[in-house]
């Protein structure tokens, strides 16, 4: 359960007839997550607009922080997850990362990450997507919210593709499969020795 503290002279997008928004010091993302973008204050720090399904807020953290959090909160790191994505997928630029693959919880960015305006979306939350105005692109939610992006259409296919991707990959491998096959090499027992040897020298070679 989150402790929010109210901002007086805001307004909570979910509710415009209030003149207080919630904020948090510490945020981790969760199945209610949809949406996590970056924000300015008046003394141009960088905070993050929250979207759940059922409601909006505001954390004092950047959203990469929110992200580098999260990953902590589930065992990993982002390094640690990013990592993971090249392996399974060969993508390392924009890479969409497993939150939790366990809770189904796989976001994606609008941009670099490295970028104080990369926006971060719940590949579970997407319902559909159209192009908008000036090559931006317009998302509609799971709770029937929609939001316009500055990522083109093409872009936020491709992004959505590549988390699909990486779910799918991360579904099957979690699945209870049959017993692996192995590849064994049968080498001759007096040859052991000489066949290790040769391979740890190769690999060293490789390593150079």
């Amino acid at each position: 359960m989150y402790n929010y503290t109210r901002v007086e002279k805001g307004i909570n997008v979910l509710n415009p007839t209030t003149d207080r928004v919630k904020v948090l010091v510490d945020y981790e993302i969760n199945k209610y997550t949809m949406l996590i973008m970056a924000e300015y204050t008046v003394d141009h720090a960088v905070i993050s607009k929250v979207f759940e399904t059922e409601e909006v807020f505001y954390v004092l953290l950047k959203p990469m922080e929110i992200i580098e959090r999260s990953c902590a909160y589930f065992g990993s790191s982002y390094k640690g997850r990013k990592e993971g994505t090249k392996r399974m997928i060969s993508i390392s630029h924009k890479a969409p990362i497993a939150i939790s693959a366990t809770n189904q919880i796989f976001v994606f960015p609008t941009t670099s990450s490295k970028k104080n305006e990369c926006t971060w979306i719940s590949h579970q939350h997407v319902n559909q997507f159209r192009g908008g105005r000036f090559n931006r692109t317009i998302v509609r939610f799971s709770n029937e919210l929609e939001i316009e992006l500055d990522i083109s259409k093409g872009s936020f296919e491709n992004q959505l593709y590549r988390t699909a991707h990486l779910r799918a990959i991360f579904e099957e491998r979690m699945k209870c499969p049959s017993k692996p096959k192995k590849n064994y090499t049968l080498i001759p027992n007096q040859d052991i020795n000489t066949y290790i040897k040769n391979v740890l020298v190769s690999e060293d070679c490789h390593q150079v």
